[in-house]
């Protein structure tokens, strides 16, 4: 509970002697009035603790202490004790104190036998103070910014030319807080600013990112509705001549005996041509539609090692196997996870044929495949030292239609994107040009 204040007619001030100072004295704190008056534009602390020092030598006393207030407290800036200055020296209440009556007069008062007086302030007895003389800061409107006291263990007495002098550093301790408060308070406006410059450019950013998401969006959307159309004419026009084509491939092959080596040739074009129309009209149709995932739970190196057993491994390249120690459980779409797998070795076979046929004998293609569990998923790596994927594309690889091969319709991988996430699953690929590929499936465990 704050103390009340005190009546200032309870303790009757010690009126000061009106003396005169000696000249040499008045020139000595002349010349100390202008060297604090040039310092007051300095560091704050530098110019309260040259203020506490001065008015202690001047005056002769054994402490000073210069004390701001801030709600009812008092803030003791700078103190000059027995020769020395300690700043920042803690807070008291205000009410408790004799800085009080300064505070409510807002002028110079002094007191004998101070600590009887006041004695909850326990800055006094700290100081083994008799006699307390203290003068205000006052603003430029008039209220008390600080109070300065002066303390001593004897009775003390002080002229009219003390006052005056005290006047003087009361008005120069005063003009330094009031700059240091329009400091602080511009810099609070000044960080305010700053806080809503880039508050609003957080928010130009993240509505311009927006936009961004909302036009490719957008341009994903018109292109899987062509997509859907093409689908549905394409399914259509193309299934029924290829259907014809393959049985008639079927029949030259069978009745046509003693074919030279050009017409067998021409006859396997056909048929991988017509393999490849069937794929690509498979590739539509998977992307197009939707059905429910049919889940089973299979140990995923058995199974991996299944599908991988029946994939054609390209000559010369080295397949390195690695796997989890417990052969952990998966839930997977068998029909639908066995196309990713095989989609994405392709693709590594294929980065690893292309950078062979640049690189010469000296090249040692490599495709190492690794399962293990990280968290509560099972990754799916496959990492190839193949011809890797360029910067400029790498933020494509997963948009419909976009392909770097000369055939196909660029849905491969948003296929397999799209498999890997219905499953709850994520796919990340790192890679870089001439140093290969990795591609890493993260499937949730099927415990």
């Amino acid at each position: 509970m704050t103390a009340p204040k005190h009546n200032l007619l309870q303790f009757p001030e010690i009126e000061p002697l009106k003396s005169v100072a000696s000249p040499a004295d008045e020139i000595t704190r002349l010349k100390k009035l202008y060297e604090l008056s040039m310092t007051l534009s300095g560091n704050p602390m530098e110019v309260f603790e040259l203020a506490a020092r001065m008015i202690g030598q001047l005056l002769d006393v054994k402490v000073v202490c210069l004390s701001e207030l801030r709600d009812d407290q008092l803030y003791f800036l700078s103190v000059y004790a027995n020769g020395k200055i300690h700043s920042n020296s803690g807070t008291c209440d205000l009410s408790i104190t004799p800085c009080a009556t300064v505070e409510q007069t807002k002028d110079y008062r002094v007191y004998d036998r101070v600590m009887e007086r006041f004695p909850e302030a326990s800055f006094l007895k700290d100081h083994n103070a008799y006699s307390y003389c203290g003068f205000p800061a006052l603003g430029s409107d008039g209220q008390v910014l600080a109070v300065t006291c002066l303390l001593d263990d004897r009775p003390r007495n002080f002229t009219e030319a003390d006052h005056d002098m005290l006047r003087i550093f009361g008005q120069r301790i005063a003009m330094e807080i009031e700059r240091q408060r329009q400091l602080a308070a511009q810099e609070e406006i000044e960080e305010e600013l700053r806080h809503h410059r880039e508050h609003l450019e957080e928010l130009v950013a993240a509505r311009t990112e927006e936009l961004r998401t909302a036009e490719q969006e957008l341009v994903r959307s018109e292109r899987l509705a062509a997509l859907g159309q093409i689908t549905a004419t394409v399914s259509h026009e193309l299934r029924n001549p290829l259907g014809s084509i393959r049985p008639s491939l079927h029949y030259l092959r069978k009745n046509a005996a003693g074919l030279d080596e050009k017409s067998v040739m021409a006859l396997d074009r056909i048929e991988r041509s017509v393999t490849r129309c069937d794929h690509i009209i498979d590739e539509l149709l998977d992307f197009s539609r939707t059905r429910p995932l049919a889940l089973q739970y299979l140990p995923v190196d058995h199974w991996l090692d299944d599908i991988l057993a029946e994939q054609p491994k390209p000559k010369n390249i080295a397949l390195i196997r690695k796997q989890h120690i417990g052969d952990p459980v998966v839930a997977v779409d068998p029909d639908l996870m066995t196309r990713v797998v095989i989609n994405i070795y392709e693709n590594a076979c294929q980065a690893l044929l292309d950078r062979q046929a640049k690189a010469g004998e000296d090249y040692q293609p490599q495709l190492t495949i690794t399962t293990s569990i990280e968290a509560t998923k099972v990754a799916l790596r496959f990492a190839d030292n193949g011809s890797g994927i360029d910067d400029s594309i790498r933020d494509r690889i997963f948009e419909p239609m976009f392909s770097t091969k000369s055939f196909g319709v660029g849905l491969g991988l948003p296929i397999v994107k799209r498999i890997v996430e219905t499953h709850g699953g994520e796919i990340e690929i790192t890679s870089r040009v001439d140093e290969g590929t990795t591609v890493t499936l993260w499937i949730p465990t099927g415990s």
